[in-house]
């Protein structure tokens, strides 16, 4: 059974009480509040709405003070662009790892596909182009545990080709959905989780 240490807590049907650091999590680096919406979920009722108008916008930042000193974590949610897919590339969510390193999940806007990569490396692509408008579900296993550090990615449960980079062992120092960049996009979130478990995964 998945241990959780984080749960979409949209269906409260608002953003009041989130966080702030009031609930075990910190919501960082928001200029633009994600929004709550009932515009086709993709289940439930609700669905966090992230829409950035040449602002940065996240939903969280998980710490390691949520996570603990685990050496890797895991999460996923159901993830849709809405109305059409954006020119630019787009950051969909973010891990933070020892050495002030990261691996990030986004959409490369050249190849209309998803992309993972760590943050000095190269993007490796998912197998297919998205289609805007349409919910994906997408999770990630990160560990740490030794070098090189080594990320698996899904796509609606199907496995897309791992990513790897050397890297100093250590725990996972952070967990972020959304963007920090200076960008016009949006990405819808439903049944966001995250876990300091990897054999959560798949």
């Amino acid at each position: 059974v998945p241990a959780p240490v984080w749960l979409d807590p949209s269906e409260v049907g608002t953003v009041a009480g989130w966080g702030f650091g009031s609930v075990g999590f910190k919501i960082a680096d928001i200029i633009t509040v994600p929004d709550v919406s009932t515009t086709s979920p993709h289940d439930g009722t609700y669905v966090i709405s992230l829409t950035s108008v040449s602002d940065r916008a996240r939903i969280l930042d998980l710490t390691s003070a949520t996570l603990g000193t685990t050496q890797g974590a895991t999460g996923g949610s159901y993830i849709k662009i809405p109305t059409s897919l954006p020119a630019i590339d787009v950051n969909i969510f973010s891990i933070g790892l020892p050495s002030g390193r990261a691996v990030f999940l986004g959409f490369q806007a050249s190849s209309g596909k998803l992309y993972i990569k760590f943050d000095t490396g190269s993007a490796v692509l998912s197998a297919n182009a998205i289609v805007a408008d349409t919910w994906y579900w997408v999770d990630v296993k990160i560990s740490s545990s030794a070098s090189p550090h080594v990320a698996d990615w899904r796509i609606d449960r199907v496995p897309q080709t791992q990513v790897t980079q050397a890297n100093t062992t250590g725990n996972v120092t952070s967990w972020g959905w959304g963007h920090d960049e200076l960008i016009t996009a949006s990405v819808h979130y439903d049944n966001p989780l995250v876990s300091s478990t990897i054999g959560d995964y798949p």
